[in-house]
């Protein structure tokens, strides 16, 4: 389980840590002998995670990503040998931005240059142009469903993976990585 002081940090931002009363407990996921474990974070919230964060491009590889996977390894105790990170550069909905083309994402935001450099926000409410579906959020913005995203757009987000990662360079590293742990669990 987590230290206290990285429990805190997961606390203070904003994301659940994973407790003794969790059915997805940590003691759980290490007594899975062999068991494919995906640490997730989005890289556009680093300055949470830590105050000695790097400042920089969210770009796979570079000090900023990497930071965010230290730190992912650091509080799950776990190494790259038994875990695999997905980084989304900006946000996992940056991913199923990816599904549509450059154009339609112009249509709706005529700055749009590429998905992984496009803030949040501008992803959130492009998806919401682009009809996915939304929900009023405590502020009363409208915003993008994240829960609903992934379970009605699922599918089509791993039917297009090849295409995904084309247009995602840190999508393209997390596969990557999974290929890898994948061949080596069957060797």
């Amino acid at each position: 389980l987590l230290s206290e002081e990285d429990r805190a940090l997961w606390l203070n931002s904003g994301l659940l840590a994973p407790t003794l009363s969790s059915p997805a407990s940590w003691q759980l996921i290490m007594g899975l002998e062999g068991a494919l474990v995906v640490l997730h974070l989005d890289a556009d919230i680093v300055e949470k995670i830590g105050q000695d964060h790097p400042r920089g491009e969210f770009i796979p590889g570079t000090d900023v990503t990497d930071y965010c996977r230290e730190a992912l390894y650091a509080w799950s105790g776990l190494s790259e040998d038994e875990a695999v990170c997905a980084i989304p550069v900006q946000c996992t909905e940056t991913w199923y931005l990816a599904l549509h083309t450059p154009n339609e994402c112009r249509n709706k935001f005529p700055d749009f240059l590429s998905y992984e450099t496009t803030p949040t926000s501008i992803v959130y409410s492009v998806l919401c142009e682009l009809g996915h579906e939304q929900y009023m959020d405590e502020e009363g913005t409208t915003t993008i469903d994240k829960i609903l995203l992934p379970r009605l757009h699922g599918d089509r987000l791993i039917n297009n993976l090849q295409h995904l990662c084309i247009k995602c360079p840190a999508a393209e590293v997390f596969v990557h990585s999974l290929r890898k742990k994948l061949l080596n669990a069957l060797q």
